[in-house]
């Protein structure tokens, strides 16, 4: 990864952040938690900051290591009067004005520090174990990396690698799947997010070979090949209070329309889960189920379900 592909990473500016926020002395495995960094990435940016003279420090007390803060917020001083500012603010020179800075904070200069930190790659690996909240982590960073076009190396618990460019994190079967494009085998696959041992930022460039509609085809097919797809029709009262964007969920072929007797109608090919079921029983009276029948009475039988739990 370039300097200017890392400095675009939401991630670097939170560590960044970290330690310009922090000071004294903290435990050196303490940071690594806090920051699900390995001992090997903290020490890279450690040794990044202080190429750029930031004042952070190692050291060893009572045979455990530990990493200094400064006490006090490291600032760079422009030195510039009222006028000169304002006037910077309205010159059109201001890549020059930013040079002058450079020169005389030379000693801080961000991009020749990078070398020192290009190894790291950021490549933090998530691990699934029984814990839930280390689960909805490990969906976050997958979604973080599809929002941010970003190749992902995932270790199945069975041991199998993968190199894939993640599309979408949705529910299949009942289960919450990833799908994607595997880089080597070029297809698209699906992978149960418990199914996964570790997951961390890829190398490889991304470069999708499959559009929304084949990434939607593809999860329908699935789904009619376990036959746990169903078309659910609604008729919709209040169109301004009705939301169909839920997390997680796919929704084929989704339409609007009125009837002739000037009704909205939606209707959608979903697979029937709680979330569904919350989600309808939000809307409330805005909407009607219309079919299938069966459905209907599954989402009523939850709603009763869920009144025994509150009385």
């Amino acid at each position: 990864m370039n300097s200017q592909l890392m400095l675009e990473k939401k991630r670097f500016w939170e560590i960044l952040q970290y330690f310009t926020s922090a000071s004294g002395a903290t435990d050196f495995n303490v940071v690594c938690s806090e920051l699900t960094l390995s001992e090997g990435q903290l020490d890279s940016f450690i040794g990044f900051l202080q190429g750029i003279n930031y004042g952070v420090a190692l050291k060893h007390e009572h045979g455990q290591k530990m990493v200094i803060f400064p006490l006090t917020a490291n600032k760079i001083d422009t030195q510039s009067a009222l006028d000169e500012w304002l006037q910077f603010q309205a010159s059109s020179s201001v890549v020059e004005k930013l040079e002058d800075i450079e020169k005389q904070v030379s000693e801080r200069n961000l991009f020749a520090s990078f070398e020192s930190l290009e190894p790291v790659s950021f490549q933090t690996p998530y691990v699934i174990g029984s814990d839930q909240a280390l689960q909805d982590e490990m969906v976050e960073f997958i979604e973080e990396a599809i929002s941010d076009e970003v190749c992902l190396e995932i270790t199945l618990k069975a041991t199998q690698k993968f190199v894939i460019c993640p599309r979408k994190v949705v529910f299949l079967d009942g289960t919450l799947s990833l799908v994607g494009e595997a880089a080597q085998q070029k297809c698209l696959m699906n992978i149960d997010i418990d199914q996964i041992q570790s997951v961390s930022e890829g190398s490889s460039e991304w470069k999708t070979m499959f559009s929304p509609i084949e990434i939607d085809d593809f999860i329908s097919s699935i789904r009619a090949v376990s036959e746990t797809e169903v078309r659910l029709i609604l008729k919709v009262y209040g169109r301004d209070k009705f939301n169909s964007n839920l997390k997680n969920q796919h929704f084929a072929n989704q339409c609007m329309f009125t009837n002739p007797e000037g009704d909205f109608i939606w209707a959608a090919s979903i697979e029937p889960s709680e979330d569904i079921f919350q989600w309808l029983q939000e809307l409330g009276s805005d909407v009607d189920i219309l079919d299938p029948v069966d459905f209907k009475k599954d989402f009523l039988r939850y709603c009763e379900a869920k009144l025994k739990k509150l009385a």
